[in-house]
């Protein structure tokens, strides 16, 4: 219950209260004796340190979760296994691209596409092409990038699950967006990604984060003060943001400024 809780407090945005709760869980007695409860901790805890900026220890902490996974399917092999392997690769993967660390990352994405069987839930495979496509993208395959993304896209359905549609739509615009592809495919993504979430709300960093893409949108098609007009309050708002993303919100704002020739 207490991994339940932690769990609901990052949806809510509380990032920092679930870090602390999630390092607690994975640490305790419990966690070291039971594998499954274990991985699901870490993998918690990364995902909560990426969120607060942390990488280097979410690294760590992904790492301590794909590791207990493994040891949980050599004891337990079943239907939990896979999911729960698969989630503790998809917390690594993107702890290790959002560190620069992409050749690692591509070798995890690897492990990670070897995994995926016939009878593996659809959302589960969507999550995980989606993570490939994102590491194909920073390593300037750009087709293949697109391939898997669509692939995701296949898999995951906004019946099911709107706000990972919803996040999904929006990461795969920025991805687009980093690799130039400036075109109604990439706009289609980012209204779908809007719409999904006026309807479900969503945290406030995931929101900023849509207003960022966006913004960026705006800023390549030359659209440069519609861009500054949302990135003002984005960067208003930057303790709501692992400072990684509050980085690049603010090296786009300055890039902004200086095209409309405020240089200082």
């Amino acid at each position: 219950m207490t991994l339940f809780r932690a769990e609901c407090l990052r949806e809510q945005g509380a990032v920092q209260q679930c870090e602390e709760l999630a390092r607690s869980l994975a640490g305790h007695p419990i966690a070291a004796d039971v594998a499954l409860l274990g991985s699901r901790a870490s993998t918690l805890l990364s995902l909560a340190l990426r969120g607060l900026g942390q990488l280097r220890q979410a690294v760590t902490a992904a790492t301590a979760a794909a590791v207990r996974a493994e040891a949980h399917a050599a004891v337990a092999p079943g239907p939990e296994a896979t999911p729960l392997r698969v989630q503790a690769q998809l917390a690594l993967i993107s702890a290790l691209a959002e560190s620069d660390r992409v050749p690692e990352a591509w070798t995890e994405c690897q492990l990670l596409e070897d995994l995926l069987t016939e009878d593996i839930d659809g959302q589960i495979a969507g999550k995980t092409y989606w993570a490939i496509g994102n590491v194909a993208f920073l390593r300037d395959r750009v087709q293949e990038g697109q391939r898997y993304h669509e692939r995701a896209a296949r898999h995951l359905s906004p019946a099911t699950d709107l706000d990972l549609w919803a996040k999904f739509n929006s990461d795969s615009a920025q991805m687009r967006l980093t690799a130039q592809i400036v075109d109604q495919q990439t706009l289609e993504c980012i209204e779908r990604a809007e719409l999904a979430a006026e309807i479900v709300g969503g945290n406030p960093p995931e929101r900023l984060e849509l207003v960022m893409t966006r913004a960026q949108w705006h800023h390549q098609m030359g659209e440069t003060d519609e861009a500054v007009e949302l990135l003002r309050p984005v960067c208003a708002q930057f303790g709501m943001l692992a400072s990684h993303t509050a980085g690049k919100a603010s090296f786009l704002l300055g890039r902004c400024l200086q095209e409309q020739g405020q240089a200082r």
